[in-house]
C-alpha cells in the first residue's frame, strides 16, 4: 500500500514528468532490493516511453520468465494500475529473500499500456532478452475485487498445468477466459502473444465505475486483492523453472477451479465426446419412448420449441433490463460502459426472480398439457443445442454445459425409483455456473444480463426436472 500511495499522487501519462518520476522511483526501489534496474527509453507517437526493466538471475540463465505490469495511467490510477505495480515490486523483493530461482525472472514495468501497449511492443520488438523468454505473465489491476486468471493464450495446455500445480489458492475458470478471447478483449500480454510467446493474465476484472477517473484513488483499493495477486504471482515465479514445460505445440485444455480440490483440467476435445454421448443418449431415450408410445414425437418438438422460445425471451428481457438500468442509473463515468453501483445487485436479483418465476409458471402449464417426461426431454434438447453452439464459440469454456448435460441424460436412464438422481446434474450445473455468473456480474455489471438470464434458466430447467 505504501507503493500505491506514492505512485497515485498524480496521473502518469506517457512522456509526462510524472511518468519520468515514476520510472525513477521504480529503479530506486528495485536497486534497494539488490537488482540492477534500468530504464529503456523509446520514442513513440505519444511521447518518450520509459520502460523499467530488471532481471533476477536464476541457476539456468538460458531460459526466462517475463512478468510485466504497467505503471502509466490516465488518472491517479491507484487501482489501474499502481496496484499491479506494487504487486510486482513486492514479488521482486520476496524473490530476493528466498532460494535462487531455477530460471531467470525478467521484470518489465511497461510504459504506454493505456496507449495500446506501446511499452510492451517497444520491449518485444527490440530488447535482446526476448530470445530467452519462454513464458509471459501479465498483471493488471488488483484493487476492487477477486483476482482471477482472465486469459490464457492458444495452446494453453502447459500454461494451465503450470498454473494448477503452482498456485496455492487458484481462481481459474475457462468459460470466463474463453469469453475474453472471443470478445477480443486485449490484455497486458498482447505484444508477446503476437510473437507466439505463451502467456497468462492475472487481473481483477471488477467493473469499478471510477476506473480511468479521479475516483481511482487509494481509498478504493482493497489490500486483499493485491495480496491474492501477489501470492499467485510469487508462486508462479518460484516454480517456473521446475514446473513449466515449454514445447512446440500443446493443445488446449478445458479448466475450472473446484474448491477445495484445485484446478480440474482435461483436453478440449473431450467436450466433443461428452456432447456426442449426450446426443446419442437423447436420441435413444426419445426413440425408446416413441416406440413404447410413452411419448409422441410431435409433443417433444412442441415442448422443445416452447421452452426454447421462453429462454430466448429471457435473454431479450436481459437486454431490456440492461437498457432500463442504464436509464435509471446512468454511469457516473462516461469513459466506462461496464460499471457497478449500489443498485446493481438488487436490480440483478429482481430481474432473475422475475424471469425464473415466469419460466416456472409457463413450464408448469406445459407439463400439465404434455407430461413431465416430455417437457424434461425438451429441456435436454435445449441443453444439447446450446452445448453444440458453445463447442464452436467457447471450446475451452464448454465444460459448463457438456458435463451437466451428459450426467442429466444418464440420469434419465435410471429406473423410476432412482429418479431423485436428477438432483446430481442440477447440482453440478449450479457448481459450475455459479463462479462464472458471479464473475460475469462483477466484470460487466448489467451489460451481459442477457447471458446471465439464459444460463440461470438453463440451470433452473435441470432443477425443475427433478421429481
Amino acid at each position: 500500500m505504501t507503493h500505491v500511495r506514492v505512485l497515485s499522487q498524480a496521473p502518469r501519462v506517457v512522456g509526462s514528468p510524472e511518468m519520468v518520476s515514476t520510472a525513477n522511483y521504480l529503479v530506486e526501489t528495485l536497486r534497494t532490493y539488490g537488482l540492477d534496474a534500468e530504464i529503456q527509453e523509446s520514442p513513440s507517437a505519444k511521447g518518450t516511453l520509459h520502460n523499467v526493466i530488471a532481471r533476477i538471475p536464476g541457476r539456468d540463465q538460458s531460459r526466462a520468465l517475463l512478468i510485466l505490469t504497467h505503471p502509466d495511467s490516465v488518472s491517479f490510477g491507484a487501482g489501474d494500475n499502481a496496484s499491479g505495480v506494487a504487486v510486482l515490486l513486492e514479488t521482486a523483493r520476496a524473490l530476493q529473500t528466498g532460494a535462487q530461482p531455477r530460471s531467470d525472472i525478467i521484470l518489465l514495468f511497461d510504459d504506454g499500456e493505456e496507449e495500446d501497449y506501446l511499452g510492451g511492443y517497444a520491449f518485444a520488438q527490440s530488447h535482446p532478452w526476448m530470445k530467452e523468454i519462454q513464458c509471459v505473465i501479465g498483471l493488471d489491476t488488483a484493487a476492487w475485487g477477486p483476482v482471477v486468471l482472465v486469459q490464457t493464450t492458444l495452446g494453453n495446455g502447459n500454461l494451465v498445468r503450470f498454473y494448477a500445480s503452482s498456485v496455492p489458492d487458484p481462481a481459474a475458470f475457462g468459460f470466463f477466459a474463453d469469453a475474453v478471447t472471443l470478445s477480443q478483449t486485449e490484455t497486458e500480454i498482447k505484444p508477446f502473444n503476437e510473437r507466439d510467446l505463451p502467456g497468462l493474465e492475472l487481473e481483477d476484472p471488477t467493473a469499478f465505475s471510477g476506473k480511468h477517473s479521479a475516483d481511482d484513488s487509494i481509498e478504493h483499493v482493497r489490500p486483499g486483492s493485491m495480496q491474492q495477486m501477489g501470492e499467485q504471482t510469487l508462486a508462479l515465479a518460484r516454480s517456473f523453472g521446475d514446473r513449466y514445460r515449454a514445447q512446440a505445440f500443446v493443445g488446449d485444455l478445458s479448466y475450472f477451479t473446484l474448491w477445495p480440490i484445485g484446478v480440474i483440467h482435461y483436453p478440449v476435445y473431450w467436450n466433443i465426446l461428452l456432447v456426442s454421448l449426450a446426443g446419442i443418449g437423447l436420441v435413444i431415450l426419445i426413440g425408446v419412448g416413441i416406440k413404447r408410445k410413452a411419448i409422441i414425437g410431435r409433443t417433444i418438438a412442441l415442448s422443445f420449441t416452447s421452452l426454447l422460445l421462453v429462454i430466448l425471451l429471457a435473454g431479450l428481457a436481459g437486454l431490456g433490463s440492461n437498457a432500463l438500468f442504464s436509464l435509471l442509473f446512468p454511469s457516473p463515468n462516461p469513459s466506462v460502459s461496464k460499471y457497478l453501483n449500489l443498485a446493481s445487485l438488487p436490480f440483478l436479483l429482481l430481474d432473475l426472480i422475475a424471469v425464473i418465476l415466469i419460466y416456472l409458471a409457463i413450464r408448469k402449464r406445459l407439463v400439465g398439457r404434455w407430461g413431465a417426461s416430455v417437457v424434461s426431454l425438451g429441456g435436454m434438447l435445449i441443453w444439447l443445442l446450446f452445448a453444440v453452439v458453445l463447442l464452436a464459440a467457447l471450446p475451452v469454456g464448454n465444460y459448463i454445459l457438456s458435463i451437466p448435460l451428459l450426467v442429466a441424460v444418464l440420469a434419465h436412464f435410471l429406473p423410476e425409483k432412482w429418479k431423485i438422481a436428477a438432483l446430481i446434474p442440477a447440482a453440478i450445473a449450479t457448481i459450475l455456473f455459479a463462479p462464472n455468473l458471479v464473475l460475469t456480474f462483477l466484470g460487466t455489471g448489467m451489460v451481459m444480463l442477457a447471458l446471465v438470464n439464459i444460463l440461470v434458466i438453463l440451470n433452473v430447467e435441470l432443477w425443475a426436472a427433478v421429481r
